[in-house]
C-alpha cells in the first residue's frame, strides 16, 4: 500500500455515550497554509505568553485607547493603565470597555463609570442648574440722595395735566418733587410732612399761591395738576424742569414717571436692565441720561450725586430641571459615534455631547445622559436587552436574548435614534460578553427564540451559525446560566482573524482567514485546563498583550505560558485500511517539523485509535527534535495489527516553539 498523508487539521472520534462522529479539534496549534518543501500546510505553536506586569484576579475587560495613547485592563477589582494600578473597583462586570479623547467607560456595579485620567467617577442624572442657568437682566434705580435730581426736557402745558410717579419710599421729611419756572413765575409741587400732604405752589417773586392740597401715598401718586399762572385773562404755562426738587431734595426711589395730557404721554423710567450672563453681579450702568419711552429726544439727566443702586426686585436665574433617569442596572457600554451607549435590561441610553452655553460652570458632559432625550426602548425583544456594540460606526445595535436590533441617529434633539426595520435580525446572544466585532460584522454565541446555541455571525438583516457540528454539542452541554459568562474576543495576527471563544471549562480558537478551528489550553497532562489567558489586545507599543496570570503578551519566540512548559495535541482523522474481513498492519509513521531551531530536546508521545474513542496510552515516545539538528527525520512503527481502521493522537509537552506537517502512514 502506498503511503497515506494524514491532515493534522482536526481528528476524528466518537463520543461514546451519545454514539455519534465528533471532531477531535487540536490544542494550541495554528493552522498555516503554506505551499512549501511538498506541503500545503502546517501546524505552528499559538504564541506563548510572557509575562510583563503583575495583576491579580479575574480579567474583565481590556482596551487600549489610542487616543491617550494607554492600555486599560480592569483585572480582579482595579483599573490598569500600562500595567500600573491606578484605581480601586467595586464589582466589574464582563463587558466591554469603550473609550473617547477624555474618558475610558467601564462597567462596575451595575453601574457606568468613567476614567478621566485622575480619578473614576460614575454617571449622574443632571442636577438643577447643570445643564443651563439662564441670568435675568439685573437692575439698577436711580439712588436720589437728597441732594440732586433730574433735569427734565422742559414739558408744558397750559391747560391742567395729570402726572403718576410710582415711588419706593416712605416720606419723611419736606421736599419738592416737581420744579419749573419761567421769567419770575415758578412753580412747585412739594410734601409737607407735618401735613403729610402735597401741594402746589406758584410764586411770582414774593408773592406765593397755593393751591389744591393732594393726598400723599407712599408707592403711587397720581395729580391732577395746573402748572401755570395767569396773565391778562390769559392761562400761561410754566415749563416742568426738575423731578425730585431744587433747593428741597426728595430723598428715596422714584420708579417712573409719566405726564400725560389730551396729547401726549411723557414717560420715564429710572430702572435700567443691565446685561447679566452669570452668577456675578455687573456693574452698574455709566449712563447719565434717562430717554423717555415715546421720543428719544425727550431726555432726563442725572445731577452729578445721583448713582445708580441695585433695584430691589430682581428676578432669579431661570435654571434647568434636574433629570430622573434610571442609571442603574448597567450591563454593557460602548461608543457611537461622539457619545457613549449603554444597556440595562429595558433601555439603552446615550450620554451627552454639549451643555447649556448660559453654564458658568463647565461639567465633563460625557459623565451626564442626554438631556432631552437619553432614553431608548428597544421594540421587540421582550426577555430585555443584553449587550451594544456600534457598527461600523453607521448603526448603533442592541442585542437581545431573541433578537437583534439596529439603530441610526435621527438628527432630532427629541429622539435620538430610531429603528432600523429592515436591518432587524430574529436572533439574540446567550450573555453581555458573548459576542464582538469580527470581520466587519458580530461574531455571538446565541440563537434565534426557542433554538439552541451556536455560534453565529449577525450582520444587518442577517444571521449565519459557522459553529461545527461538534461544537454545537459542546455548547449545548452547557446549561445557559452556565453560559452567562461566556466571552468571545477577537483579533487579528499575521493576517489571521482569530476568534476566540471563552467557555467555562473549554476554549476554542476559530481562525476566519482559513476557516479552521482548534482549542486553547494552559498546563499539561492531568492539570491541562481550559485557557487562562483572555483580552488580548494589540498595543503598538508592545505588540499583542494578554491577561493570563498578570498582564502578558503573546510572544511568537516561546510555547510557553508565563514560563511554564505547555502540552500541544494533534489529531489526525480515522482513516481505514481494511474494508472486509482480515488485518493488516501499519510498517511506520512518520511527520515532519522545523528542527534544530529548539534551546531544548522535544518529544512526541504517540498514540492510536482503532475506533475513534479510546486511545493507547502513548504507545510511542519519538525524540524528533534536537538543538542543531535541522535534517533529522521522524520514522517510527510498527503499529501492530489493524483490523479495520485507525488514527493518531501526537502529545508534545515543550516550552519552545513548535511545527508539525506531513503526517504520513505506511501500511
Amino acid at each position: 500500500m502506498p503511503l497515506i498523508e494524514l491532515p493534522l487539521n482536526k481528528g476524528t472520534g466518537v463520543d461514546g455515550p451519545t454514539s455519534r462522529y465528533i471532531d477531535l479539534y487540536n490544542f494550541n496549534f495554528v493552522y498555516i497554509p503554506k505551499d512549501t518543501d511538498g506541503k500545503a500546510y502546517y501546524l505552528r505553536n499559538f504564541p506563548g505568553v510572557t509575562n510583563l506586569y503583575p495583576a491579580g484576579g479575574k480579567s474583565f475587560a481590556a482596551e487600549y485607547n489610542r487616543e491617550l495613547g494607554h492600555e486599560y485592563r480592569i483585572i480582579g477589582r482595579a483599573l490598569y493603565q500600562d500595567g500600573k494600578k491606578i484605581a480601586d473597583l467595586t464589582k466589574p462586570a464582563l463587558a466591554n470597555t469603550a473609550h473617547t479623547a477624555k474618558n475610558q467607560a467601564f462597567v462596575d456595579n451595575g453601574t457606568l463609570k468613567f476614567w478621566d485620567g485622575k480619578s473614576v467617577s460614575p454617571i449622574k442624572n443632571w442636577a438643577e442648574g447643570e445643564n443651563f442657568v439662564v441670568y435675568p437682566d439685573y437692575k439698577y434705580i436711580v439712588d436720589f440722595d437728597g441732594a440732586g435730581s433730574l433735569a427734565i426736557t422742559p414739558y408744558s402745558k397750559d391747560t391742567p395735566f395729570i402726572f403718576n410717579a410710582t415711588v419706593d419710599t416712605a416720606f419723611d421729611q419736606d421736599f419738592d418733587l416737581l420744579n419749573g419756572e419761567i421769567g419770575t413765575h415758578k412753580y412747585k409741587l412739594s410734601y409737607i410732612k407735618d401735613e403729610d400732604k402735597f401741594v402746589e405752589i406758584v410764586m411770582n417773586g414774593s408773592t406765593e399761591e397755593r393751591r389744591e392740597d393732594k393726598g400723599a401715598s407712599s408707592d403711587f401718586l397720581s395729580f391732577f395738576l395746573n402748572a401755570t399762572y395767569s396773565s391778562n385773562g390769559q392761562d400761561i404755562p410754566i415749563p416742568i424742569t426738575r423731578v425730585g426738587g431744587a433747593g428741597s431734595y426728595f430723598k428715596g426711589k422714584i420708579e417712573s414717571f409719566v405726564f400725560s395730557d389730551t396729547i401726549r404721554n411723557v414717560t420715564f423710567s429710572t430702572i435700567v436692565e443691565v446685561k447679566r450672563d452669570s452668577s456675578s453681579i455687573p456693574l452698574p450702568p455709566t449712563t447719565r441720561t434717562i430717554k423717555s419711552e415715546q421720543n428719544d429726544n425727550i431726555i432726563a439727566k442725572l445731577d452729578s450725586s445721583l448713582t445708580w443702586v441695585a433695584y430691589k426686585d430682581q428676578l432669579e436665574p431661570d435654571k434647568s430641571e434636574p433629570t430622573n433617569y434610571d442609571l442603574s442596572g448597567v450591563l454593557d457600554v460602548d461608543r457611537h459615534r461622539s457619545r457613549f451607549v449603554f444597556v440595562n435590561k429595558r433601555f439603552f441610553l446615550c450620554t451627552a455631547i454639549s451643555q447649556g452655553s448660559e453654564n458658568e460652570e463647565l461639567i465633563d458632559v460625557e459623565h451626564r445622559p442626554d438631556y432631552l432625550a437619553a432614553e431608548s426602548e428597544a421594540q421587540t425583544d421582550p426577555d430585555g436587552i443584553l449587550a451594544v456594540r456600534s457598527y461600523n460606526d453607521d448603526a448603533l445595535t442592541i442585542f437581545g436574548r431573541n433578537t437583534t436590533e439596529f439603530f441610526e441617529l435621527t438628527g432630532s434633539p427629541q429622539q435620538i435614534y430610531a429603528p432600523i426595520r429592515a436591518y432587524k435580525v430574529a436572533c439574540g446572544i446567550v450573555a453581555t460578553a458573548a459576542v464582538c466585532r469580527f470581520m466587519g460584522e458580530f461574531a455571538a454565541i446565541g440563537s434565534s427564540a426557542g433554538m439552541s446555541p451556536q455560534i453565529m455571525m449577525i450582520k444587518p438583516g442577517q444571521y449565519k451559525a459557522f459553529s461545527t457540528a461538534t461544537i454545537d454539542f459542546i455548547l449545548n452541554s452547557y446549561t445557559e446560566s452556565e453560559l452567562r459568562n461566556a466571552h468571545l474576543e477577537a483579533f487579528n495576527k499575521e493576517q489571521h482573524q482569530f476568534l476566540v471563544v471563552h467557555l467555562p471549562n473549554h476554549t476554542f480558537i476559530f481562525d476566519g482567514s482559513t476557516g479552521q478551528w482548534s482549542q486553547l489550553s494552559t498546563g499539561y497532562g492531568r492539570n491541562m485546563g481550559s485557557y487562562q489567558g483572555s483580552h488580548i489586545v494589540y498595543n503598538p507599543e508592545i505588540g499583542h498583550t494578554i491577561a493570563h496570570n498578570g498582564i502578558g503578551k503573546l510572544d511568537d519566540y516561546v510555547s510557553s505560558q508565563n514560563g511554564k512548559i505547555q502540552e500541544h495535541i494533534a489529531y489526525t482523522p480515522l482513516i481505514r485500511l481494511v474494508d472486509e474481513y482480515g488485518a493488516t498492519t501499519v510498517k511506520s509513521i512518520s511527520f515532519d517539523s522545523i528542527r534544530g531551531h529548539n534551546a531544548t530536546e522535544q518529544v512526541c508521545f504517540l498514540s492510536s485509535t482503532r475506533d475513534g474513542y479510546a486511545y493507547q496510552e502513548q504507545e510511542f515516545r519519538i525524540d524528533f527534535n534536537h538543538p542543531l539538528e535541522y535534517f533529522k527525520k521522524t520514522v517510527q512503527g510498527p503499529f501492530g495489527v489493524v483490523q479495520q481502521s485507525i488514527g493518531f493522537k501526537l502529545n508534545i509537552v515543550t516550552g519552545d516553539n513548535l511545527t508539525l506537517s506531513k503526517f504520513l502512514v505506511k501500511a
